[in-house]
């Protein structure tokens, strides 16, 4: 239980004062002006009631000892870690599980910054959808085969925000080719967006990082990099690539920035529709089941929730790379 609940004014089971001023900058009570409630959605994930949005409300009559603490404690209590006010740089963040992740990381308080190349339509959407969950977030055009794109981004965030302290590389490209048929751009434009681009992103977001700030890289990578195929050779060899980048950025940016990968198995079908392989998969799955965008938002959650995991690559496969 949280100490003196019940000084808070009573309210609703499903929601819980919280102060609008970012805990990294601790305030008395008396100099709050607004605050917010923050929504509780059981069926969002599985460790409990876990924060679902944020929206303006009128102030709260603070419990003794500070909101800052009360808040603090809540998520402690969870399990979680405080990341309202942050801000995190999601690429690829217009579509498919780019899109979940930051819509996801909005629902814990964090500002974003939704990244996207071709699809302005559905970005500004999300970034809608944000700002109507009473989120901040900006849209921002970029084509990661610029060089100059990594730091124009991380410079972005910086502006709009005042800093980025969580950096999650989303974007990718996944075109099939073998060792006969990749042809020498195929192979340029695969190492350049999956790879490329992510390790100079990481470079930009790490020179911003004011010093002593502790902050957060996610690099989505795939199964296939630790099991390679014959189909995807320029994907796969840049992905791996990825790995290996990984864990190398997590001991080059220790102690404050934690740098880990995830690889997904089938999550989502081709843009196209499904395929031969998404029709099958149910079957060769141990779990008997495809995953969806969610279980990647659950793995990077976890590792956001997480202060002692770094250099690791978490499996979301369904069993797949058994």
């Amino acid at each position: 239980m949280l100490a003196n609940w019940s000084s808070i004014r009573k309210a609703p089971s499903s929601t819980c004062w919280i102060p609008t001023s970012s805990w990294a900058t601790p305030r008395s009570p008396s100099s709050f002006r607004k605050g917010r409630i923050l929504t509780f959605s059981p069926s969002y994930a599985g460790r409990g009631n876990l924060p679902h949005e944020i929206s303006r409300s009128a102030s709260p009559i603070w419990p003794r000892g500070g909101a800052r603490l009360l808040w603090k404690k809540l998520f402690q209590e969870a399990g979680l870690m405080d990341w309202r006010g942050r801000t995190a740089l999601v690429t690829g963040a217009g579509v498919r599980i780019g899109r979940a992740i930051a819509l996801a990381l909005a629902e814990r308080g964090m500002r974003i910054l939704v990244h996207y190349h071709t699809s302005a339509g559905p970005a500004q959407e999300v970034a809608a959808q944000i700002a109507a969950q009473g989120g901040q977030a900006l849209a921002v055009q970029a084509d990661l085969l610029d060089p100059s794109t990594p730091q124009r981004l991380i410079a972005q965030g910086v502006e709009a925000f005042g800093s980025v302290e969580v950096l999650v590389n989303s974007a990718s490209i996944f075109e099939r080719g073998t060792v006969y048929d990749t042809t020498e751009e195929h192979w340029e434009r695969h190492l350049a967006i999956n790879l490329k681009a992510p390790f100079f992103l990481c470079q930009a977001y790490a020179k911003a990082l004011p010093p002593g700030q502790r902050g957060h890289i996610i690099n989505l990578a795939d199964w296939r990099a630790l099991r390679p195929g014959t189909q995807h050779v320029a994907y796969t060899i840049a992905k791996a690539g990825l790995i290996a980048m990984t864990k190398s950025l997590a001991l080059a940016l220790a102690p404050h920035v934690q740098v880990n990968a995830i690889a997904p198995g089938g999550i989502l079908p081709p843009p196209g529709g499904p395929d031969e392989y998404f029709t099958r998969l149910p079957e060769r799955l141990p779990l008997r089941r495809l995953g969806g965008p969610e279980e990647v938002v659950k793995a990077v959650l976890y590792l956001l929730d997480s202060d002692f995991v770094t250099g690791e690559v978490l499996l979301v496969t369904g069993g797949e790379h058994l």
